[in-house]
């Protein structure tokens, strides 16, 4: 059996006097792909910034068997005014790429993520998906040892959903280990092979055919011009968030249909439709 290059020994982790996580032990192989599932606050982004080093624990240690480049991608990703393209081209210098390499693989990953006609709008405009896929992208500049996703499917459209999981695949395939915190069944069942649920402080490994699934329908609409917020116009029992120029809705599976039709009378347009599946 192929030895760990990550190994996690008796980690705690204490917020505000609570503690959080508590002899965390996990042993990690190259190229392997581990989620981490369980209620939101639970611990599983704090897992995975103790794993990147961005978050320090307070027992217990990290031991790498080498130097390991991370790469991290958050679920909320910060709105910026410069562009997408002028913040890859910005994270690629750092990371000591090239000029003429630079802006060959940003235009490939600009290209395969459907973003090549949205590089130039300040990031601030972008919805959350489409923030998502420029982490996707910054990460996929160069391919890391360990690339750790928290909840990367999140607000992201079905073909991007699919490239996403095809170049996790690939960089699995090529010895790259992953860690992620998601709720997606789909990608769960598409691109981990261990899953962990974060349980009563401990890690408990999960068989997932066990766990229910929440269908839900996400929408994401253009209101019609005009001052002031729209959200008001979502019925009650929608959750409804404004992003940017946009109102994104997640409706339960088979609900969608009227909702649609309701906002098309108002002068609303539909940007984009994708279905997703939520660990219970």
């Amino acid at each position: 059996m192929e030895s760990s290059i990550i190994e996690l020994k008796k980690i705690t982790k204490i917020y505000n006097q609570n503690v959080l996580l508590k002899d965390i032990d996990l042993s990690i192989r190259k190229g392997q792909s581990i989620s981490f599932i369980g209620h939101n606050g639970i611990g599983k982004s704090t897992l995975l910034k103790i794993v990147s080093g961005l978050v320090r624990p307070d027992a217990g240690k990290i031991i790498c068997s080498k130097k390991l480049l991370f790469h991290y991608i958050p679920e909320h990703f910060p709105k910026m005014n410069i562009s997408a393209f002028q913040y890859i081209r910005h994270m690629g210098r750092i990371d000591g790429i090239g000029r003429e390499d630079l802006e060959k693989r940003s235009s490939e990953l600009f290209k395969m993520f459907y973003m090549d006609e949205m590089t130039d709008i300040p990031m601030k405009h972008l919805s959350k998906g489409t923030l998502q896929k420029v982490g996707v992208i910054q990460a996929l500049l160069t391919e890391p040892d360990v690339l750790l996703l928290d909840e990367p499917l999140s607000g992201q459209d079905t073909d991007s959903q699919k490239v996403f999981i095809d170049t996790m695949n690939m960089l699995r395939k090529n010895g790259c280990t992953l860690f992620m915190s998601c709720h997606e069944m789909n990608l769960v069942n598409s691109i981990s092979d261990t899953v962990y649920e974060i349980r009563d402080k401990q890690l408990q490994k999960t068989d997932m055919s066990n766990n229910y699934i929440r269908e839900n329908d996400v929408l994401l609409f253009q209101p019609p011009t005009g001052n002031g917020s729209h959200i008001m116009d979502i019925p009650a029992g929608f959750t409804a968030e404004e992003k940017g120029p946009f109102v994104e809705v997640t409706v339960p599976d088979g609900e969608s249909r009227e909702l649609i039709l309701l906002l098309l009378h108002k002068g609303w347009e539909l940007k984009q439709l994708y279905h997703e599946g939520k660990i219970m």
